[in-house]
């Protein structure tokens, strides 16, 4: 069984009507992104891609 797990970079999402750089996914649907001055872990439901 693979771990699906990758490090990102430079994807800028949207969170809350802020935008923000995803610095981890998790492969299920999870990812770490960097909200002010803070690393929040988020559902992908939560969050609109932009790029």
């Amino acid at each position: 069984m693979s771990n699906e797990t990758s490090t990102i970079g430079q994807q800028i999402v949207i969170y809350k009507g802020i935008k923000c750089e995803v610095i981890y996914n998790y492969g299920n649907g999870n990812y770490e992104i960097v909200f002010g001055e803070q690393i929040l872990l988020v559902q992908e439901s939560e969050i609109q891609f932009l790029n």
